[in-house]
């Protein structure tokens, strides 16, 4: 009896879908009441070289935009593996790329994302 109830709570705890979030500064973006939010990565060979840090606007206030990289539960900064890390990354969570284009500053590449919740 007693394998049984352990047995019955194992499959409930599988049938529970498990989300992951995105956050930035403490808010988890997915659970606001927005549709889309841009992504934003600079550096120099992202695709080739090692880890990146992902900044993202939402339409949140612009004094804020200086430093809201993509975090963990908490709060510290998330090191992707690269470009596709971000882009797998951000699926995962709910949003799906809409549009996106590369900038060049100074010597430095800028490839900004547009996703949308799912």
């Amino acid at each position: 009896m007693k394998r049984l109830f352990i047995l019955m709570g194992f499959m409930i705890l599988l049938s529970i879908p498990i989300f992951s979030q995105v956050y930035v500064k403490g808010s988890d973006i997915s659970q606001l009441d927005i549709k889309y939010c841009e992504i934003t990565i600079k550096g120099k060979g992202l695709g080739f070289s090692g880890k990146v840090r992902a900044m993202a606007d939402y339409g949140q206030d612009r004094k804020l935009l200086s430093d809201n990289y993509i975090t963990d539960g908490n709060g510290k900064d998330i090191d992707f593996d690269g470009l596709i890390a971000v882009i797998n990354f951000m699926y995962k969570n709910g949003w799906e790329i809409k549009e996106f284009f590369t900038l060049s500053e100074g010597d430095k590449l800028v490839y900004h994302y547009l996703f949308s919740k799912k």
